[in-house]
């Protein structure tokens, strides 16, 4: 039995809140858990300690993992968490990372909440944790069983779910400055997007961006709610996917990362999105499937070439991020094909990667530019707070060395990654959208490119 005592600062009042009290004062309870087995316990051993016995069970304890969680009440119903797990070796507080989680409440009309977790950055604001909180409070997942029992994506969440069937759907044209880039020669327009700053989500933004576009809803692109509604919803749903077929841990989608197999199961769920998606996780996978004229890609951009189809969208996976991309057929009064792409970074991509010499100039851009934000986000560390500035300029330029028991990482997994590793991975993720966007207008008969390219 272990008995774990958190005292107040000095000069902090010495009272412990309790569930009603914390409540009422507005402050979060705390709890405090060890995982089972976490401490080899003595069975032999009971009633006071030796000192010998004592001094084993206390650096036991002091070493062992433990979790802290800080939980409040909501009005109307409901709680909200925050988990921070603490292990042997951590260097700062709080972590980068902790796990929030908000409860079920009484929604009515036959539908049920379900308890949403999501791996958030402590990084974040106020006003970022507030929203997704907000969210996920509303994040109603229905009851109606799906083709896959398992798996259910949140139906109605992004407003008018379904274009009407007799409903032609063209290209928006109404972004006005909401437009990031344009590059007429391939008819390709960037419209802003809602700014990604949860690290690990470009999954969702793109599945979220994809969506609302395909419906029809261009004007949902900026709204924060809707998209943590939505995502949430999913990752519930995906958690239930998991559990119920055995194919991945909560974990692997509570953490915010979308994988293929994650976004392939979303989108069949998903009447709206089901054989009018594309998922492609790589370059070599597209570059495969297009010169195969029987395969879905090849046939999905052929059928918009020939009118038979009016859109279809595609997740595009470019080295280690996710872009949304949704092509138009020509319409009517003569206008070509069209071509959305969004970023949820918003980096400005559609006039910029015009060639693979402009691909690789725009990414040499891109991480200078991230010079200086990488130099102060070493600088906000306890450990480089009081370092010279030149070692954190050469820490900037050769990245933080890390290892894994006794193993040296890859630099492709530090967290603070050479440049010369941030400026390849940059090169190939810019080589692999220019690549895309090229034969998306190659292929549906975009005329100032078409005599380009053998495909």
């Amino acid at each position: 039995k272990i008995s774990i005592r958190i005292r107040p600062p000095c000069g902090a009042p010495r009272r412990v809140a309790q569930p009603a009290a914390a409540a009422a004062m507005g402050s979060p309870t705390v709890r405090v858990s060890v995982p089972k087995n976490a401490v080899p316990a003595d069975p032999s051993v009971s009633g006071p300690l030796s000192t010998n016995e004592a001094a084993a069970a206390l650096l036991g304890a002091l070493r062992a993992p433990f979790r802290v969680q800080w939980e409040v009440a909501l009005q109307g119903g409901g709680t909200a968490s925050l988990a921070a797990d603490l292990v042997e070796g951590a260097t700062a507080w709080p972590p980068r990372k902790v796990l929030l989680s908000v409860s079920p409440h009484d929604v009515g009309g036959g539908e049920t909440n379900e308890q949403v977790w999501l791996s958030m950055p402590t990084s974040m604001s106020a006003e970022q944790l507030e929203c997704v909180i907000s969210a996920g409070r509303n994040s109603v997942v229905a009851d109606a069983p799906s083709e896959r029992q398992a798996c259910g994506l949140v139906a109605n969440a992004v407003s008018s779910a379904s274009p009407p069937k007799n409903r032609r759907l063209e290209a928006p044209t109404d972004f006005g400055a909401d437009l990031v880039e344009v590059d007429a020669h391939r008819s390709v327009l960037q419209p802003r997007c809602l700014q990604q700053w949860h690290s690990d989500v470009c999954g969702h933004h793109a599945l979220f961006n994809v969506s609302c576009l395909l419906r029809g809803c261009a004007a949902d692109l900026f709204d924060e709610e809707c998209f943590w509604r939505v995502t949430l919803g999913n990752i519930a749903a995906l958690v239930r996917c998991g559990e119920g077929t055995g194919r991945w841990e909560r974990s692997r989608v509570t953490c915010g990362i979308a994988d293929e197999a994650h976004l392939r199961e979303l989108v069949f769920a998903d009447p709206a999105l089901r054989d009018h998606v594309s998922i492609v996780s790589a370059r070599e996978v597209w570059t495969r499937q297009l010169r195969t004229e029987q395969s879905p890609i090849r046939g999905a951009l052929d059928a918009v070439r020939l009118r038979k189809k009016q859109a279809h969208g595609f997740i595009l996976g470019a080295t280690a991020h996710w872009y949304a991309a949704v092509v138009y057929a020509a319409s009517d009064d003569g206008t070509p094909p069209r071509i959305l792409i969004c970023d949820s970074k918003n980096a400005p991509l559609a006039g910029r990667l015009s060639s693979e010499a402009e691909a690789a100039r725009a990414a040499e851009e891109r991480v200078e530019a991230s010079r200086p934000l990488c130099f102060e986000a070493l600088r906000r560390l306890p450990d480089w707070v009081h370092r010279p500035e030149a070692l954190v300029h050469e820490a900037v330029e050769e990245g933080v060395a890390e290892w894994w028991k006794g193993i040296h990482k890859s630099n492709m997994f530090w967290q603070y990654q050479p440049l010369s590793v941030k400026r390849a991975l940059k090169h190939s993720e810019y080589l692999d959208v220019f690549t895309y966007l090229q034969d998306i207008a190659v292929l549906v008969g975009i005329p100032q490119v078409e005599q380009q390219s053998d495909l």
